[in-house]
C-alpha cells in the first residue's frame, strides 16, 4: 500500500510540473523554484518592461515635407547656404535599384587573418539609392518623389528581397546571421521612404499599402529563427549587429504603427546596450581580442552605439519614456555617444575625422547634437560644425547631414 502511494504521488508530481511547464510563455522554462525563466539560447522572450508598453506615435524622427520646405524657403531667398548639406548625396542619385534575393558575395566578416575582406551584399545598391533620393527630395530635386514611389511599387509586387540566401563564406554557425542581418535593414531607409509617401500620397494610396505590406513581410523575413542570437554572459552575439537591427525595426515600427517591429526593436536595443557601462563607457568590445588586435575597437563601438541611438529615438516617439536614461549595465545612450566621442577625440583616431563611410563614420554626431543641444560635448562638436562639414553613411542611416543638420540662414 505504501508503495502505491508513492507511486500515485509521482505521478501527481509530474502531471504539476507538466501543467507549470506548459503554463509559462514561449522561450521560457520552470526552474526548480517554478519560476519561469529564459530557455539559453532562446532570442524571443520580452521582458516584463516590454509586455507593458503601450505605443503611440507622436511624430517621426524625420519630417520630410517640412525639411524640404525649409530648403526650399531659403533657395527662394537666395540663400544656398544650407543646401549644400544634401549636394554630395543627390549628385549620385539614380533610380531604386533592387534585386530579388539577399544575398552575400565574397567574404562576409573581418577576422585577424582578413581584417578587410572583399565582399558586397545585393542589399547595398537598394540602400545607398533610396538614401540618395531622399536626400535628393529634400534638396528639392522634383522627380525624386516619382522614382521612390514608383521604384519602391515595383519592389512590392516584385516581391523583392523576399528569399535569403545562406552566407557561403561561413562557417555552418554563421551562415544566417549576416544575410538575416542585411534584410532587416533595408526596413531602416524603407521606412523614411514611407513617411515621406505618406505625407505626399496618403496612407489609403493603393500604391502606399502595397510598400507597406511589402515592408511588413520584410520585417518577418528578415527575423529567421534560424539565428540564436542570446550568447554567452547574456550578450546578443554580434552586439552591434543588434543594434543596427534595433534602429531597422524601430524606424520601420514608428513609420507604420507595426508594434511587433517596435517591440523586436525595443528587444534588440535593450540586449545592444548592455555593452555601455558606467559614464558610457565601453565595457564589452575593449574585452575581444581579435577586434583588439585588428585595432577596431571604437568602430565595433560606433556600429553598437550609433544605431542605438537612431532606435532609442524613435522608439521614444513611439511612446517609449524614459529611454534615453536607460542603463542595463551602468551607462546611458547618450553618455555612450559623448564618451565615444571624446574618445575617438582623445586618441587621434581615424573614425573622428571620416566623413563618409559605407558603414562607419561618426555620422550619429549629427543626430547627437539635434537630441542634446545643450550636452558639452555636442556644443563643442557644434563650434565645430560651423564650415561645410559633411556627414553620410550608406547603410547606418544615410545622409546624416543632410537629415538632422540644424538650418540656419546665414
Amino acid at each position: 500500500m505504501k508503495l502505491l502511494s508513492q507511486f500515485f504521488l509521482a505521478v501527481l508530481l509530474l502531471i504539476v510540473a507538466s501543467v507549470s511547464w506548459a503554463a509559462c510563455p514561449e522561450g521560457t522554462k520552470n526552474n526548480y523554484k517554478g519560476e519561469c525563466v529564459p530557455i539559453a539560447g532562446s532570442g524571443s522572450t520580452p521582458s516584463k518592461k516590454m509586455d507593458g508598453i503601450e505605443f503611440s506615435i507622436s511624430s517621426h524622427p524625420i519630417d520630410f515635407k517640412a525639411r524640404r520646405a525649409q530648403f526650399l524657403d531659403l533657395a527662394s531667398k537666395e540663400d544656398l547656404n544650407n543646401r549644400w548639406y544634401c549636394s554630395i548625396d543627390i549628385a549620385f542619385s539614380v533610380p531604386v535599384q533592387l534585386a530579388p534575393t539577399v544575398e552575400i558575395f565574397g567574404e562576409s566578416r573581418s577576422t585577424v587573418s582578413n581584417p578587410n575582406p572583399v565582399g558586397g551584399q545585393s542589399t547595398d545598391p537598394f540602400m545607398k539609392s533610396l538614401y540618395d533620393l531622399l536626400a535628393a527630395y529634400l534638396y528639392g530635386t522634383e522627380s525624386a518623389t516619382e522614382m521612390i514611389y514608383e521604384g519602391l511599387l515595383e519592389g512590392a509586387r516584385t516581391d523583392a528581397y523576399s528569399v535569403i540566401t545562406a552566407d557561403a563564406s561561413a562557417d555552418s554557425s554563421w551562415k544566417w546571421d549576416e544575410p538575416t542581418y542585411y534584410a532587416s535593414m533595408i526596413l531602416w531607409p524603407l521606412g523614411y521612404a514611407y513617411v515621406l509617401l505618406v505625407d505626399e500620397y496618403g496612407e489609403d494610396d493603393p500604391g502606399v499599402k502595397e510598400i507597406k505590406a511589402w515592408g511588413d513581410r520584410l520585417y518577418v523575413s528578415s527575423e529567421s529563427k534560424k539565428v540564436k542570437w542570446i550568447g554567452g554572459g547574456g550578450f546578443l552575439k554580434g552586439p552591434d549587429r543588434a543594434a543596427l537591427k534595433a534602429a531597422a525595426y524601430s524606424i520601420w515600427g514608428n513609420a507604420t504603427g507595426n508594434e511587433e517591429a517596435l517591440r523586436r526593436g525595443y528587444w534588440y536595443l535593450q540586449h545592444a546596450m548592455k555593452t555601455v557601462g558606467k559614464d558610457g563607457k565601453d565595457i564589452y568590445w575593449g574585452k575581444d581580442a581579435e577586434v583588439r588586435k585588428m585595432k577596431k575597437t571604437l568602430k565595433m563601438v560606433g556600429m553598437t552605439t550609433g544605431p542605438a541611438l537612431y532606435a532609442a529615438y524613435a522608439l521614444s516617439l513611439s511612446g517609449v519614456d524614459g529611454i534615453f536614461e536607460e542603463a542595463p549595465k551602468g551607462g546611458n545612450i547618450k553618455e555612450a555617444i559623448a564618451w565615444l566621442i571624446k574618445r575617438a577625440k582623445e586618441t587621434k583616431n581615424k573614425l573622428y575625422t571620416k566623413r563618409f563611410g559605407y558603414a562607419t563614420s561618426m555620422a550619429y554626431i549629427e543626430l547627437f547634437m539635434k537630441l542634446f543641444p545643450e550636452h558639452p560635448v555636442a556644443v563643442g562638436e557644434q563650434a565645430m560644425r560651423k564650415d561645410r562639414t559633411l556627414y553620410t553613411v550608406h547603410i547606418g542611416g544615410g545622409a546624416a547631414t543632410c537629415f538632422y543638420r540644424e538650418l540656419k540662414s546665414a
